[in-house]
């Protein structure tokens, strides 16, 4: 009995292993058609950390409020598509997650800021930009706090054989001119 058992094994291994290899040969299964696209989205560069002072001209480690960083970004999809036209809507939900650092100025214990959530065409033309106030309290004695807002959902009508890869969305702070240019010296550097 186990001889017949090992032979069948040993025959029905060569099968499943052809099975799979052609399923992994398909894209897809018949009548099901792949998702379309989802845009692109990312953080801004020069606008994904933060170093904010507090109030008055200083500018040493006694004099910082919060730094700051986008931690983490995702989007997903949802598509509402006329089959017969080709056109509708993508919904795309984005969530952010920031990571912020205590100063030793900040006497709050709160690192308050805006950040802003922008859509783009794929010609880089700025269709739509919402900006989102968000705070952030340090318990206790914590000087890192990571916290994630409530996603941000944004209805983009695809027309004209437009696709989800047609549109960017990019995330960023909104930051003070002085901030944005504290932040390309950064990065240059």
């Amino acid at each position: 009995m186990s001889e017949i058992t090992s032979k069948a094994a040993k025959l029905t291994r060569p099968v499943w292993l052809a099975v799979l290899l052609l399923l992994s040969a398909c894209t897809g299964m018949p009548g099901v058609a792949d998702p379309p696209p989802c845009p692109l989205v990312s953080t801004l560069g020069d606008a994904e950390i933060i170093t904010r002072y507090m109030d008055g001209p200083g500018r040493d480690l006694i004099d910082l409020d919060f730094t700051g960083r986008i931690s983490k970004l995702s989007g997903k999809c949802f598509f509402e598509i006329d089959e017969d036209t080709g056109e509708g809507l993508v919904r795309v939900e984005v969530n952010t997650e920031f990571k912020l650092e205590r100063g030793a100025g900040n006497k709050t214990r709160e690192a308050s800021f805006d950040y802003f959530v922008s859509l783009l065409d794929d010609q880089g033309n700025v269709l739509d930009k919402l900006s989102f106030p968000f705070t952030a309290k340090y318990w206790k004695n914590r000087t890192t706090v990571t916290e994630k807002d409530a996603a941000v959902e944004l209805s983009i009508p695809l027309t004209g054989g437009l696709t989800g890869q047609d549109f960017s969305i990019y995330v960023g702070f909104q930051l003070s001119r002085e901030e944005l240019d504290f932040n390309r010296g950064k990065i240059g550097q």
